[in-house]
């Protein structure tokens, strides 16, 4: 690695160049960057590459748990990896990512998960020792009879969304800490994604894509939850996403850094990704 480059964390005066090229690389809207750095990103959890003190490569750590076994261990879920054009083909990735590892195992996180942006990035990821651990099965649904829809709230709170996951899920599954989870569910609709909840009984994350509505995670009574997202989308179909539990499509990787175990067909759920 060129002598150019340095590694660490970023400053407040870092932030406007790490917003800027998170739009540039990603097209994000300025709405959607500027609240996940208001919510969720932090300073001591973001890994840089510096090329004449600017950011030109990055990532974000939020703070998560995997919960499996009757069991949770500490995770950082890698979010929003990117390097400036300029800067590409230097190996700077590989070298945020090492960071982070060496960061992580010393504060005692036992795990690192990413959902990789596309299908080729599988094998980028397994040169740096991650392995396919989450996965997901689909299933449409076509003209629901709606019939009597119970009354729904959007929204849900964090106490519900830890229980809700950690107790109707047979699988490992991913559990973001309170900042990750203000960000990415949002209590009212942000663009195309929205969160409903059967107040004490379930709730459903969903958002409009291309032609259709994906259901990205729900947990409680089915077909009540599957009435309310018809009734507030307002739609004739959709696709709901769930734990496959075997034969299901790769959607994310995960590195353990100490003895905790590795497992296969975990659940992510949330649409941070894929």
């Amino acid at each position: 690695m060129q002598k150019l480059y340095e590694f660490g964390f970023p400053t407040a005066e870092h932030i406007p160049s790490l917003k800027k090229m998170w739009i540039e690389v990603f097209g994000d809207d300025e709405y959607s960057v500027n609240s996940f750095f208001e919510k969720t990103q932090s300073n001591e959890n973001t890994i840089c590459a510096f090329y004449n003190g600017t950011p030109v490569s990055a990532l974000y750590a939020v703070e998560a748990e995997i919960f499996f076994q009757k069991k949770s261990c500490s995770a950082y879920y890698i979010y929003g990896v990117c390097t400036h054009p300029d800067h590409r083909g230097k190996g700077l990735m590989r070298e945020i990512m090492s960071s982070l590892e060496v960061v992580a195992k010393d504060r005692g996180i036992s795990y690192l998960y990413l959902v990789p942006a596309e299908e080729a990035l599988f094998s980028l990821y397994e040169r740096l020792g991650y392995k396919t651990a989450f996965s997901l099965k689909e299933k449409e649904f076509v003209n629901f009879d709606v019939g009597e829809c119970p009354k729904y709230d959007l929204g849900v709170n964090y106490i519900d969304y830890q229980n809700l996951r950690k107790e109707q899920c047979m699988c490992p599954i991913t559990v973001l800490g309170e900042h990750g989870f203000e960000c990415f569910l949002p209590q009212r609709p942000v663009g195309d994604l929205t969160v409903l909840s059967i107040p004490d009984e379930g709730y459903a994350v969903y958002e409009g894509q291309k032609d259709t509505i994906i259901v990205h995670e729900l947990w409680g009574d089915r077909e009540k939850l599957l009435r309310c997202v018809f009734d507030s989308s307002k739609e004739s179909s959709l696709v709901l996403r769930e734990p496959a539990r075997c034969g299901g499509r790769p959607f994310g990787m995960l590195k353990s850094l100490d003895s905790s175990p590795l497992f296969e067909n975990g659940f992510i759920g949330i649409p941070y990704g894929g």
